[in-house]
């Protein structure tokens, strides 16, 4: 007879999947010569963002406790997608070609495939499908964009789950403030300058102003 797991039992579940998760982070991260700190980076910085929205009253309804601890544990898969996209793409040091960066934009779909896999394999009661349903909308919607023209099914506004808003801005001022092969790293001033002015284009504007708001904590984390 199956027995329900203790609260101590379920404690180590949890940190036995986190643990697996971010050794998975570290596998695809490694490929493009990242060790696994942008996804702890940006894990951190949804969480703050999430919990500025929420001190100001916005999407107070969805953006719960629970909520934004889930965000926090399944935005490290925001780019697992990556993990089938070739190596000379993910390293290339130079612009890529309009060919490659078509097949680049392919790790959202694939990343949205991996984590649904996932829950196919699931009892359709488990505890664990909705956070990864908040996963596979991360992996899938994060480079969407406030009008439309982001990628890849060019969804708009508030068409655009919630978490992968959130995550678009973390994910943009981590990568304009990291160094990569392909590019110099910006100051703080000069990407926030850049996700402001995008703000109502690239970005949910309730999400900019909540950046805005609390970017010095960013920097410190």
């Amino acid at each position: 007879m199956k027995k329900d797991l203790s609260h101590e039992d379920l404690s180590e579940v949890f940190q036995l999947q986190h643990a697996l998760l971010f050794t998975l982070i570290n596998i695809v991260e490694n490929r493009d010569g990242e060790t696994g700190e942008h996804a702890r980076r940006t894990a951190t910085f949804v969480t703050i963002i999430a919990d500025e929205l929420s001190k100001k009253g916005v999407y107070k309804e969805q953006l719960t406790e629970e909520y934004i601890d889930e965000l926090y544990y399944v935005a490290p898969l925001h780019d697992i997608g990556k993990i089938s996209t070739p190596d000379a793409i993910l390293n290339k040091p130079d612009r890529l070609t309009k060919e490659e960066f078509y097949e680049m934009k392919e790790h959202t779909i694939h990343g949205g495939d991996i984590i649904q896999n996932i829950i196919d394999n699931l009892s359709p009661t488990s505890r664990f499908i909705p956070s990864l349903q908040i996963a596979k909308d991360i992996a899938m919607y994060h480079h969407e964009k406030w009008d439309g023209s982001g990628y890849p099914l060019h969804l708009k506004g508030e068409e655009i789950p919630l978490s992968a808003r959130i995550m678009a801005v973390a994910d943009v001022f981590d990568a304009l403030t990291s160094k990569r092969c392909y590019k110099k790293r910006l100051s703080t001033k000069e990407a926030t300058s850049f996700i402001k002015k995008e703000s109502g284009h690239s970005f949910d504007p309730f999400v900019v102003n909540a950046f805005l708001n609390c970017v010095d904590d960013l920097v410190t984390c």
